[in-house]
């Protein structure tokens, strides 16, 4: 019983061990654009929630940090005045 365990064993790790040929990697078919059009959309993906994140998490933290508050004063007030014209 145990040598049988022992043999299974043995013939996986042979199994997971051995090199694989170019053609066994890319399937009997040879070069497939199927998955490397996978590959890259998942790659864009990726890229497209990193980006989302980092977004969120700025955003969140900027409105947590800095806070919408009224200035009140003299020195707030606006200096444009549209009455008064300026003669060379």
């Amino acid at each position: 019983m145990e040598n049988e365990e022992k043999n299974k064993n043995d013939a996986l790790n042979e199994y997971y061990n051995q090199e694989l040929t170019n053609e066994e990697l890319l399937g009997s078919g040879g070069f497939s654009w199927s998955k490397i059009k996978a590959k890259l959309i998942n790659i864009v993906l990726d890229i497209s929630f990193c980006v989302l994140l980092f977004v969120l998490g700025t955003n969140t933290a900027f409105s947590s940090i800095y806070e919408n508050s009224e200035i009140s004063g003299a020195s707030m007030k606006p200096t444009f005045n549209a009455n008064i014209t300026i003669k060379n």
